[in-house]
């Protein structure tokens, strides 16, 4: 009886380690680079899972467009490519999507608004 808890202890700590461990090594990594697929992808992830809070949802993609941005300025900066750039417009076109499919008006309104603040934010770091 032993070996079986043993055995699906085991089981239990690899079926969680590999996917933290692969997110883990993921969560620096830059476009173009092997992991970051891995990394967006749990992003999509996340984004399903707080769905149901467009509160929650609106906040991550937020946060999403910052993480974009800074991954455009480091490829910039090191003068490897402005493909971060691209990934950076198509979470900008995403969250516009989230917005427009708001609850309400209301909703919408302030997911706007605090997302605009973002991009204010986003617009004054690429001019530097």
């Amino acid at each position: 009886m032993n070996k079986i808890v043993d055995y699906l202890t085991w089981g239990f700590i690899a079926f969680f380690a590999a996917p933290t461990v692969l997110i883990m090594a993921s969560w620096n990594s830059l476009p173009g680079e092997p992991m970051y697929g891995v990394k967006r992808s749990f992003e999509q992830a996340v984004l399903l899972a707080v769905r149901p809070s467009y509160e929650a949802e609106a906040s991550l993609n937020a946060q999403f467009t910052k993480r974009r941005m800074e991954e455009a300025k480091v490829l910039l900066a090191k003068n490897q490519s402005a493909e971060g750039l691209s990934h950076l417009s198509q979470q900008i076109k995403a969250t516009r999507t989230m917005i427009q499919r708001a609850p309400t008006q209301e909703k919408k309104r302030e997911a706007a608004k605090q997302y605009i603040t973002t991009l204010q934010g986003v617009s004054q770091e690429l001019k530097k």
